[in-house]
């Protein structure tokens, strides 16, 4: 079912007595505090909560950086992962890519905005490094290295 804008919906009835659009509803930080919401009645723990604030935060700066409205009608795509420039962890930008992935999908799920702008928008691939496993005699070695005549805690 095709609806205004072009975004097409999944065939889920809309929420009654919700706009989709509107002009505070079509603001990210407005959008961010209905998530928030949503995530705590959920149950999410305090730590993923202030997981998701500090990645929307990350992703707010990055917007302003480059002059984008903080509007969701402004946003078409999230796109070229330019979080590589500021000296971040491959695994931290995936971290971050998840939280906007979880927040558009929850706002698109509560018929707050008809499109995700993160469909499509694919995590960095992370390289692999081999992990050098040691062999018994090392580990025996190991193991016996420590004084076990004396233990601290034991009187």
């Amino acid at each position: 079912m095709s609806e205004p804008g072009g975004f097409r919906t999944k065939g889920k009835p809309r929420k009654s007595g919700r706009s989709v659009r509107n002009s505070s509803k079509d603001d990210l930080d407005y959008l961010f505090r209905i998530f928030y919401e949503i995530k705590v009645s959920e149950g999410r723990s305090a730590r993923t909560l202030k997981q998701y604030d500090e990645n929307f935060r990350f992703f707010m700066s990055y917007l302003e950086s480059r002059e984008i409205p903080k509007s969701i009608g402004k946003i078409v795509k999230f796109d070229g992962h330019e979080y590589k420039t500021v000296g971040l962890a491959t695994s931290i930008i995936n971290t971050r890519l998840k939280t906007l992935r979880v927040f558009f999908s929850t706002i698109q799920d509560e018929d707050y905005i008809l499109g995700n702008p993160m469909k499509g928008v694919k995590n960095l691939k992370e390289d692999v490094t081999d992990i050098e496993v040691i062999n018994t005699d090392v580990m025996r070695s190991l193991l016996a290295a420590p004084d076990q005549r004396y233990f601290p805690d034991s009187n």
